[in-house]
Formats: C-alpha cells, structure tokens, sequence
C-alpha cells in the first residue's frame, strides 16, 4: 500500500477544507448577529414594557402657581447608576418674581435640577416646593401648565414661529404669543 499523498489529492483535500471552514465561518457570524440582535431587542422591549414612576393624572390640581420654589436636602442619582450621584444635599430657595441662574462645570447637575423642577425625575432624598407644596403631592399636567422651559439646545420645529411658541398649547391668544416673542 502507497502511503504517499499526491499533490493532486493535497490540493483537493485543501480546497474541500477551505470550503468547509468558510461555511463554518459564515454560520459562526450569523449566529453571533442573532445573538446581539436577541440582547438589543431584550433591552428595546424592556424599555418599551416600561410604565413611568410618576402618573401625569395623579395628584392635586393647581389653577396658579406663584412662582416661589424652595429644594429641601435634595439628593439625586440616576436609577441606572445609583452608585454614581449627581446632586448631593442642594438647599436652593428662590422667592417669586425672582430670577436665578445656575452656574457650574459640565455634568455638575444644573440640567438634572431643571429637570427635578419639571419632574421628569424625583429626588431620592430631600424635598421639592412649590409655593409651599410638594412637588409629588402636584398633578402634573396642571403644573406644567405654568411652566416654561427653553433648554440650551433648542430645537425649531419646520413650521411658522407662532406653531413653535404656542408647541403644545390647545388654546392661546394672538397678544400671549405677540408678548412671548417680544
């Protein structure tokens, strides 16, 4: 018996290995994109799935709101980092009709304070007042009522500039909208 391999046979067994260690390759890389696609979707579906911790209906009515805001002891970390936090212990007492700025470095939680105020969010810790009332106890449709926000990146919507003044308002008349572009 002839235990030698000829060249031809090399060539082939070569070629037959190349095919089936391309195919193997190719199933290889199918299945890692199933399987990335299988995590994204979990955690699309999970955001989906996801009911908000504060009901917009819930919550005392408010027809005006002076303007005072007072933040109590206000500790603050965001629920997907809970080890790092953002706002540590803000005391902050603003009268109506007053006007304050927040000043301070990149990430030192100006935004996160506004959207404290808004209620995006609530603190972990400490107290939110406005004109006396928690912010929690508020419901809030009708604070955002009386509320304003023009954030640093403004966006304008393709449409005429009374449309984006008056973005979210069902009913407005023509001197509010006159006086806000003034």
């Amino acid at each position: 018996m002839n235990n030698r391999l000829s060249a031809g046979k090399l060539i082939t067994f070569q070629l037959y290995w190349n095919q089936i260690q391309g195919a193997y390759k190719g199933i290889m890389s199918v299945l890692m994109s199933l399987t990335r696609a299988a995590g994204a979707a979990q955690r699309v579906l999970s955001l989906v799935d996801a009911l908000p911790d504060i009901d917009p209906n819930a919550g005392t009515m408010v027809s005006s709101l002076e303007g005072e805001v007072k933040l109590e002891d206000v500790y603050f970390c965001y629920q997907m980092r809970p080890q790092n936090p953002v706002i540590c212990g803000i005391n902050l007492e603003v009268d109506k009709g007053q006007v304050c700025a927040l000043v301070g470095r990149s990430g030192g939680g100006k935004s996160t304070i506004v959207h404290l105020l808004m209620r995006f969010y609530d603190p972990t810790q400490g107290r939110i007042l406005l004109d006396g009332w928690n912010l929690r106890d508020l419901n809030l449709k009708s604070v955002h009522k009386h509320m304003g926000l023009v954030a640093q990146d403004t966006q304008m919507f393709a449409c005429s500039i009374e449309e984006n003044i008056t973005y979210g308002l069902p009913h407005y008349h023509p001197e509010d909208v006159e006086e806000a572009a003034r």
